[in-house]
């Protein structure tokens, strides 16, 4: 029988990654790179009280074995610094007592089998349990403060985490002890019962270690870059409305200073001002160059799929346009703005006119900033500028609204992350990898086996994609010999409502799949031209000039075929009038043969969840996974199938 080992519907991530990311201990981490709209300090207080849920689950059980009372991680997570202390010397003074029945019962044992291992590993759990409690002492009574004036966090905040930092490294020295302490006692010779309860208290224990890990490296990376020299972070701000291939177009910017033991806001304005500073000519991207511009800009710099090297080419015009050499690129769609305002409350913006709310933040941010602004003064994203420090202010008070909030905000951001609405980028490897290894940096993955993304780009001017729909339909057949033919059909509908200026959706397709598949047929596109990125007078840039060559027209089926990111692309035109849905329909063959199959499907960055169906047609028994799949998707997923 062949056999793969397939994961079936699941996201990306690995299951203790999703668990992570459950438990608040893995997007801090990426929430660090995103210094300037978030609050951290609180953040990391949650996850150090909620990872202890997972805590307290594998105590409880090693409790029962060793007849240990370690009720100091409730206290811990009652908050009560002074009940757990005490609770947590008691059960030091327990272990003792404990120990002559744990002698009697290894009497009981046959020789060289000893209870030793468990007595020590639950001394260093109880001493792991005390350092975790003088550590979040300390965090919980530091204050994350954003000074609305000056833009800035208080410096205060780096030097409490500082403090706290020993106490993390000790409790996880101390965590790891108790974990391979548990780990080295068999439980083959306990009776069931306890042998049941070590085998649990073992896999818990190992999770919980796992866990505070992930928090001493977090509490690591955040004072490498709150300490660090002084860098600059450029946050772009990408509007969905207007789909550009990482998230949307670049309306708005800002600079982010980091280190020293702060941070601060320098400037969020117009991505305009950068533009007009541009003084080098260089031709747009062949796609922009059909409706959009003829020059290329910052603001249309994110035409690559993927966000490393979209991020790059961000980088290269704001040195060009500034000066700045920036250290990396934090992203934003107005959904992340969106979901924390509904948990925040309104915003008062009294010199606008304006209460910014969940409901009404995309579309009043964007008249005030594109139609409703001071002409003498010319500076539209002045009220964006303006609702950042009181935006932070509120956000930072999230800790005087109790835990329950602090919870809410760091499950928005982990979706937010997830469904890629906050994109990370560092030119430094070592944050770089991770960024990646918490799936924040919206990178074009690899696989070994099918792959599907489907890019959109907006190139039509208009605000239209915040009423498009998606409906994704993919069929696989696999014939007795393995080779695999995919029939894929994408649907489109426009019905967005308020684009009164450029209401047609004029869409720049790109369909990535594996590398040498084979096109059979297409139909639905528009028959539009593919002009080249260059420009009479204008300079040719090297990595566009690289694209093009690898794009020809076939003529079998009519559309483009080229090649990104180490994927064959399916690129082509589709137009939508408002009201209108259209089906577009590609028919392709796979470079490799097998009678199992494997799909890593992406979802692009800003994008708007979509529906999609995937069946998978062998002519031998499905022996595990879902050969039909239909759901809706809104972040990265894995699917396959393995037959008999």
């Amino acid at each position: 029988m062949r056999r793969t080992i397939i994961e079936t519907r699941q996201s990306f991530i690995t299951p203790q990654k999703r668990l992570l990311f459950r438990l608040g201990l893995v997007l801090p981490r990426t929430w660090k790179n995103s210094l300037g709209f978030f609050s951290l300090g609180t953040a990391l207080v949650f996850t150090v009280f909620f990872g202890l849920k997972s805590l307290n689950s594998a105590t409880m059980a090693s409790k029962q074995i060793l007849g240990v009372a370690t009720s100091g991680l409730e206290a811990l997570q009652g908050r009560d610094f002074s009940t757990a202390r005490a609770k947590f010397i008691h059960a030091q003074q327990g272990l003792q007592h404990s120990q002559d029945a744990l002698v009697r019962l290894a009497a009981s044992l046959p020789p060289g089998k000893s209870v030793d291992e468990m007595l020590s590993a639950a001394a260093s759990l109880s001493a792991a349990g005390e350092s975790l409690t003088a550590a979040a002492a300390v965090l919980s009574n530091s204050k994350f403060i954003w000074d609305s004036a000056s833009n800035s966090l208080s410096r205060q905040f780096y030097f409490d985490l500082k403090q706290a930092r020993d106490g993390f490294v000790q409790a996880s020295v101390q965590m790891t002890a108790a974990a391979r302490g548990f780990a080295a006692a068999s439980p083959v010779f306990l009776p069931g019962d306890l042998a049941e309860k070590l085998r649990a208290g073992q896999e818990q224990l190992a999770a919980a270690e796992q866990s505070l890990t992930e928090v001493v490296d977090l509490v690591n990376f955040i004072l490498s870059l709150l300490g660090g020299p002084q860098k600059t972070y450029l946050l772009i701000f990408q509007n969905n409305n207007e789909a550009r291939a990482t998230g949307g177009f670049i309306g708005t910017y800002g600079l982010l200073s980091v280190g020293n033991g702060s941070m601060k806001i320098e400037r969020i304005e117009s991505i305009y001002n950068l533009d007009g500073q541009l003084k080098e000519q260089i031709a747009a991207p062949g796609p922009l160059q059909y409706f959009v511009s003829p020059l290329w800009g910052i603001r249309d710099a994110n035409w690559f799929a993927d966000f490393p090297d979209a991020s790059r080419k961000i980088l290269g015009f704001l040195e060009k346009e500034t000066g700045i050499a920036a250290s990396g690129v934090i992203s934003f769609t107005p959904d992340v703005f969106e979901r924390l305002l509904a948990l925040t409350g309104p915003v008062e913006m009294p010199a606008y006119g304006e209460t910014l709310t969940a409901e009404n933040f995309r579309s009043r941010a964007q008249y005030k900033t594109s139609i409703d602004y001071n002409r003498a003064e010319n500076q539209p994203k002045k009220m964006l500028s303006d609702f950042a420090p009181l935006f932070l202010s509120r956000l930072a008070r999230s800790g005087e609204a109790g835990q329950n909030q602090l919870v809410d905000v760091v499950e928005i951001l982990s979706r937010m992350v997830a469904q890629k609405h906050i994109l990370l980028f560092s030119l430094d490897e070592a944050t770089q990898a991770q960024i990646k290894s918490y799936d924040a940096s919206g990178e074009i993955k690899r696989t070994d086996g099918d792959y599907l993304a489907i890019y959109h780009s907006n190139v039509g001017g208009g605000k239209t994609d915040q009423g498009i729909s998606q409906w994704v339909e993919k069929t696989v057949s696999i014939d007795s010999f393995g080779r695999q033919t995919v029939n894929l059909k994408i649907t489109r509908s426009n019905q967005a409502q308020n684009e009164k200026f450029f209401p047609k959706n004029l869409d720049f397709m790109r369909v990535f799949v594996p590398e040498g598949s084979r096109i059979l047929a297409a139909e639905g596109f528009d028959d539009i031209d593919l002009s080249a990125s260059t420009r009479p007078g204008a300079a040719t840039d090297q990595d566009l000039a690289f694209w093009d060559a690898q794009i020809a027209r076939d003529f079998t089926s009519g559309i483009y075929v080229g090649t990104e990111s180490g994927y064959t692309t399916f690129m082509d035109w589709l137009a939508l009038e408002p009201g209108q849905t259209r089906t577009v329909t590609l028919v392709y063959e796979l470079p490799f043969v097998s009678p199992n199959y494997s799909l890593l499907l992406q979802k692009q960055p800003g994008a708007r969840p979509f529906d999609f169906k995937l069946h998978v047609k062998s002519p031998e028994p499905v022996v595990f996974g879902n050969p039909e799949i239909h759901e809706t998707v809104d972040s990265d997923r894995v699917y396959g199938i393995v037959v008999k």
